[in-house]
């Protein structure tokens, strides 16, 4: 008896998703709010294979699974070239992959389009902190602005090697030190002149 699967819903407006926006390249409008959707479901989800019985592999000429053995491959991944049965079989975009190689195409792509967004708030902040020593009086502006980003750097979690925690303390502490540098500096010119 197979199990009813509930239907992928979207996320914005929780009406649920027609089969045919699953599991697509690029966000696809959504029929009923048209907020772009992007939308990745498992075959079983879908009602492939799940709850079907697949047919074992019984004659010698048949390739059989790489995960279920016994059971008949119906396609081959596209990036790894192992055999899949209905179940294992992640179809998106024209392509079919098993479940690892998909999972690895989708954190791929995920890097890749974070990367280039992602900003290192530390190290923009110690090279606010560092390049205006070259020409002090720039220091003035930049070592405000370098604590600042050295605060939006701590703010933000830690990242994969754990050096951005060290480089906002570096450029936070170089920051400080010129701040209190053109402290010292300004009062020494008031109290001269003064005199």
């Amino acid at each position: 008896m197979a199990v009813p699967v509930p239907p992928v819903s979207c996320a914005a407006c929780g009406k649920p998703l027609p089969p045919e926006l699953l599991n697509r390249d690029a966000p696809e409008p959504c029929p009923s709010c048209r907020r772009p959707v992007l939308a990745l479901a498992f075959p079983a989800i879908l009602g492939r294979g799940a709850g079907t019985s697949v047919p074992a592999a019984t004659t010698d000429g048949q390739a059989e699974c790489f995960v279920h053995a016994g059971r008949v491959a119906v396609a081959a991944c596209d990036a790894c070239g192992r055999f899949m049965c209905a179940l294992c079989d992640v179809e998106s975009g024209g392509k079919h992959m098993c479940a690892a190689c998909f999972s690895s195409e989708l954190e791929n792509k995920g890097r890749e389009g974070k990367g280039a967004q992602r900003l290192i708030h530390s190290g923009i902040a110690l090279r606010l902190a560092l390049y205006p020593l070259l020409f002090f009086p720039l220091t003035l502006i930049t070592a405000p602005v370098a604590l600042f980003w050295v605060v939006r750097a701590w703010r933000r979690p830690a990242g994969l090697d754990g050096w951005p925690r060290v480089t906002a303390v570096l450029a936070g502490l170089i920051a400080l030190a010129q701040i209190v540098a053109w402290i010292a500096f300004i009062s020494l010119v008031v109290i001269r002149m003064a005199r």
